[in-house]
């Protein structure tokens, strides 16, 4: 059996709850490109500057919230086709 990086269900689910686009809380973590500002009182694990770069931090900055013990995470997902849409699977697989 071959096994591609990501194809699992849930490839890498951080202990923290994943959601997509939900209202951001005090002391949540926050992923979303560098265009979008954090909210107040999240915690920004990352601020992409390009969807590439998104691709390449996105499972870094979950185990970074994991590392400091967040409870939650609110992930603003890249918008678009191609890597974006990738992103967003990984993202979903993340959050289940």
């Amino acid at each position: 059996e071959i096994r591609v990086s990501g194809s699992l269900t849930r490839h890498y689910s951080p202990r923290a709850k994943v959601e997509i686009e939900a209202q951001v809380n005090k002391g949540d973590g926050f992923i979303a490109l560098s265009d979008i500002e954090t909210p107040t009182g999240a915690i920004r694990l990352a601020a992409p500057e390009s969807i590439n770069d998104y691709g390449r931090v996105l499972y870094s900055a979950l185990r970074s919230g994991d590392t400091q013990n967040l409870a939650r995470i609110v992930v603003i997902p890249p918008q678009g086709d191609g890597l974006a849409a990738a992103i967003r699977d990984r993202i979903s697989r993340a959050s289940a």
